[in-house]
């Protein structure tokens, strides 16, 4: 299913909707369990919200970035973990469509719906033998790791292991490059324990001394850029780094929605204003103005969200890389949408009064996954408007590995 047509995105996106009951009742449990419950999993897999990238050709859905951005704030609304999962493993998927043919093919040939998890940081090391490299290291946190087929590693390798350690072959850089591994030839450490997002089971990978032929690797920094341009696969040319960046954004805004959806819902039930005269707490100005203030943050927050995806589909319909400016801007609307959400839960929390950080709430669970995905590296605020400055103000020098 190519969802460049309307009806197919129309598809995933309601699809997407009608899990968010199941997963906002499974959200307890999954945080208990610190991985997503089986039945969950299960729905987000059949439903290709673990691969909504995998080619088309290869049978997969080959959904757009809007689509994804849909799909995954629908998804949030219910669960930010389960979304946060779909984030990573169609994310991940995004980058393993750019490997080589036959790599793809191995990922996906006997099952479009397989998910890849992955890390963005190369904290592992490859060695360079016959027909591909050997992989050892350690990759923490790994989101949906329990969920995935395979991983995404990237890892520092050195193209001439055996030169003679002389001071200009210590100034030698690695290279970093990405490889695609069975996570079952992986092992897994259970060290992800947080306050919030603790259903995304993101524990530690760990591969000691793994084969990993050639066709399953490429060049990392290639991979986070656009591919080569396809009319018939604008997903090819999208922005991966960006795309990646608005797709985890979509979960921030979910999330809030879903918070704004409860606060709602419990002031319709008529309460009363604790220690006040106020039989019914809508009548309460700070109550209104809190509800309020949180409902145009939310706002907010949606509006960049659909300018940064809207600049990303631009560029990939018209098989460019976005230029600095653009990816910059992208940035900066995702620090908007960080401090956004956060304040706006913030509002909600106030309007909810003391009532909501009771264990059973399940408004402070959304605050409290809020505020730990908004420090991802991805959506943190003061890189990304640091990066944005630097744009605006014409300074050669940036500060993030990538824009």
């Amino acid at each position: 299913m190519n969802d460049t047509r309307p009806a197919a995105r129309d598809h995933l996106v309601a699809a997407a909707c009608d899990l968010v009951p199941a997963l906002r009742a499974g959200a307890p449990a999954a945080e208990r369990g610190h991985r997503l419950t089986p039945a969950d999993a299960r729905s987000l897999r059949e439903a290709g919200f673990f691969a909504l990238h995998a080619p088309a050709a290869l049978g997969g859905l080959g959904a757009s970035i809007a689509t994804a951005v849909d799909v995954h704030a629908e998804l949030a609304r219910g669960s930010g973990s389960a979304a946060w999962c779909a984030v990573i493993l169609s994310g991940a998927g995004l980058l393993a469509s750019r490997f080589p043919v036959a790599g793809r093919e191995e990922l996906w040939a006997d099952d479009p719906r397989a998910g890849v998890c992955g890390s963005f940081f190369p904290t592992g090391t490859g060695r360079r033998v016959p027909g591909g490299l050997r992989v050892s290291g350690r990759w923490q946190p790994m989101s949906g790791i329990h969920h995935a087929r395979w991983a995404l590693l990237p890892v520092l390798v050195r193209d001439t292991p055996d030169t003679p350690d002389t001071p200009d072959a210590q100034d030698e850089r690695p290279a970093v490059e990405a490889v695609l591994v069975p996570v079952e030839a992986l092992g897994v450490e259970p060290t992800w324990d947080v306050v919030g997002m603790a259903g995304t089971g993101s524990d530690t990978a760990v591969a000691e001394d793994v084969f990993v032929p050639q066709r399953r690797c490429a060049p990392f920094g290639a991979l986070l850029g656009s591919g080569a341009p396809d009319a018939a696969d604008p997903l090819r040319s999208t922005t991966a780094y960006s795309a990646l960046g608005v797709c985890a954004g979509a979960v921030l805004v979910g999330m809030a929605r879903a918070g704004l959806e409860l606060v709602l819902d419990a002031l319709g039930e008529g309460r009363l204003l604790a220690s006040s005269t106020y039989a019914d707490a809508r009548d309460a100005p700070g109550v209104r103005f809190d509800v309020a203030s949180a409902a145009r943050l939310v706002d907010t927050a949606g509006l960049h969200l659909a300018r940064a995806t809207g600049d990303i589909e631009r560029g990939a319909r018209e098989g460019r890389q976005l230029d600095v400016a653009t990816r910059a801007r992208v940035r900066a609307d995702l620090a908007t949408i960080t401090v956004s959400t956060r304040v706006a839960l913030g509002h909600l929390l106030d309007a909810g009064g003391a009532r909501s950080f009771a264990a059973g709430n399940p408004l402070q669970a959304v605050w409290r996954d809020v505020e730990v995905l908004s420090r991802h590296p991805l959506l943190a605020p003061g890189l990304n408007v640091d990066v944005y400055a630097r744009t605006l103000l014409g300074s050669q020098e940036q500060v993030a590995a990538f824009v």
